[in-house]
């Protein structure tokens, strides 16, 4: 057992290893990483007080934050040791995988299958070769190490178990709101591989179990509320008007069947699937496949106990990422299947198991396939991991491979707008638009390239498309103020300068932008305020500085622009 957890973590190195000379991405790792000063500015409480406390990046997950704060301490946010722990993630996280199947079922060859598919999947290549779904890597590291103690606790109950089991759940929770689901994945596994829940169970165990399952419901009410307030406070949650209830719902029939295609043939994969309303006949064809898996599930319940509890598991782990809860514009997200692939592969290979059960014969041909399948998988995923060394090669590939994906095109506009390709950049925004014409960072983005080229009315014409289809888009508003301050507006530029810094808490340039107004209104004290909050949100920027010496020094109308 020890040579297969071996090898298995000696497959994934192999697989994924060159993430280690990958860089960071523009997608999210600034927001999370690179550019986010709070990892690295500040005490050790005042950080970890920040990590519970902040809504950054539309979500509410501290131990992630904390984890990239561990980073900067010890590696400085170096993208080869993020890249590198990820892998390590990984490759602990399929051998937890093994080992807990292992001690729940007694069956070491099923087992080690089920790890090598999970590990080697093309659909892991996001989770391990993205820095910023270390969120992800974690939030299964702590569920299975839940499972690892829960197996301990069901078969020799204690409270000290039991309080492990709930704070291992509460690592997960705090590391990636997908964890809310745990407590109910707890309760099929209650049924099986563990038995303690049944028909046969008196009910001072059903009892027992629903009291054990409290705790670890209210952590994740808490949770779940907390994430809803974070998504609201960025404008991230689609609403019922912009996206109609019977949307949701086919996007939430479709979604299941549609990974379950991916899982088949992984091919066509990118960081976004856009969401779109899917056809009558697909989400029709996708009931009845749902349906009959369904059924099938609930027929075989006592036969086949383990395809009805993989086959459930799979739904709870991907609920709450499902087009029901719509946000931030993507239907589906191949990092989604991490947890819940684990549950799916077990469903597969065990009724597979049974299938060969009475044919003695063609175990070791199906063995032998089930290793050639585990190669190819590798092969795909080693493919795969090479389209994410940096951000033109992710992106390209990725609107190569979709269809009106706007923010691939909106992505790919932007890495060529920072090599100098303007023309290329704006027939991607254009794209980007033509696919999503209310897309604020597009039309921002877009009237920035125009105002570069002295096409002002055509730029803030943009701008104000941006903060209208979104008004808390602060990068939007901050532009409308660069350009009433170029065309001498100075109060209507005050204004919007005020707008984009309340809307970006952590952003220093507003607040410099401000200042310099605030000087040349003659409003000292107002100036220095402003110049003082830049320079403790970015302690080495030149330009607060220079308007903190403006408005100590200079005259109000002499002040330098």
């Amino acid at each position: 057992m020890l040579l297969v957890a071996v090898a298995l973590v000696a497959a994934v190195v192999a697989v994924y290893g060159e993430v280690r000379s990958f860089g960071f991405l523009d997608y999210d790792d600034g927001d999370y990483i690179f550019r986010n000063l709070h990892l690295l500015q500040g005490g050790v409480l005042e950080r970890v007080h920040w990590a519970f406390t902040s809504f950054r990046a539309a979500n509410w997950h501290p131990l992630t934050w904390l984890s990239f704060m561990a980073d900067g301490a010890i590696f400085g946010l170096d993208p080869g040791w993020c890249h590198l722990e990820n892998l390590l993630l990984h490759g602990l996280n399929t051998a937890l995988v093994f080992a807990l199947l292992v001690r729940l079922t007694d069956a070491a060859g099923k087992s080690a299958f089920v790890a090598a598919f999970f590990a080697l999947h093309p659909l892991r290549v996001e989770s391990v070769a993205w820095a910023t779904e270390r969120k992800g890597l974690l939030m299964a590291f702590f569920t299975l190490l839940m499972f690892h103690v829960y197996v301990s606790y069901a078969r020799r109950p204690a409270v000290g178990r039991y309080l492990l089991v709930a704070g291992l759940c509460a690592g997960a929770l705090l590391a990636k709101p997908q964890a809310v689901a745990l407590p109910l994945v707890l309760l099929v596994a209650d049924w099986w591989p563990l038995g303690r829940l049944g028909q046969r169970s008196p009910p001072a165990a059903a009892a027992l179990i629903a009291r054990e399952k409290a705790s670890l419901f209210i952590m994740a009410g808490v949770v779940t509320a907390l994430t809803v307030a974070a998504q609201r406070q960025a404008a991230a949650v689609a609403s019922l008007a912009a996206l109609p209830l019977g949307e949701r719902l086919a996007g939430a029939v479709v979604a299941p069947v549609a990974y379950l295609a991916k899982t088949l043939w992984p091919a066509g994969l990118s960081p976004v699937y856009p969401f779109a309303h899917p056809p009558a006949w697909q989400v029709a064809g996708s009931a009845l496949v749902a349906a009959g898996i369904t059924t099938a599930a609930v027929r075989w319940r006592s036969t086949q106990p383990w395809f009805a509890a993989g086959w459930l598991g799979f739904l709870l782990l991907l609920a709450p990422v499902s087009n029901l809860f719509q946000a931030g514009g993507q239907s589906m997200a191949d990092r989604y299947t991490y947890l819940p692939h684990i549950p799916l592969f077990v469903a597969v290979v065990w009724s597979g198991g049974r299938a060969l059960r009475s044919r003695p014969r063609t175990r070791s041909a199906a063995a032998a396939a089930c290793l050639l399948l585990a190669v190819a998988l590798g092969v795909a995923s080693r493919r795969q991991t090479g389209f994410w060394r940096d951000d033109l090669s992710l992106f390209s590939r990725a609107v190569a491979v979709t269809k009106g994906n706007w923010k691939m095109h909106y992505n790919l506009g932007n890495t060529l707008e920072r090599r100098g390709r303007e023309a290329e950049a704006e027939e991607q925004y254009l794209l980007a638009l033509a696919a999503r014409p209310a897309y604020p960072e597009a039309l921002n983005n877009l009237g920035a390239l125009h105002g570069r080229r002295g096409e002002t009315a055509l730029a803030a014409s943009l701008f104000s498309r941006a903060v209208s289809a979104q008004p808390g888009y602060g990068p939007g508003w901050f532009n409308l103020g660069f350009q009433s301050e170029q065309a001498g507006d100075l109060d209507g530029a005050l204004k919007q300068y005020g707008r984009a810094a309340a809307l970006q808490p952590d952003a220093a340039e507003p607040r410099v932008r401000m200042g310099r107004i605030l000087v040349r209104l003659g409003r000292r004290e107002e100036a220095m305020a402003s110049c003082r909050e830049a320079l403790l949100l970015d302690p080495g920027s030149a330009g607060a500085a220079v308007c903190l010496s403006d408005a100590v020094v200079f005259p109000s109308r002499q002040a330098r622009p």
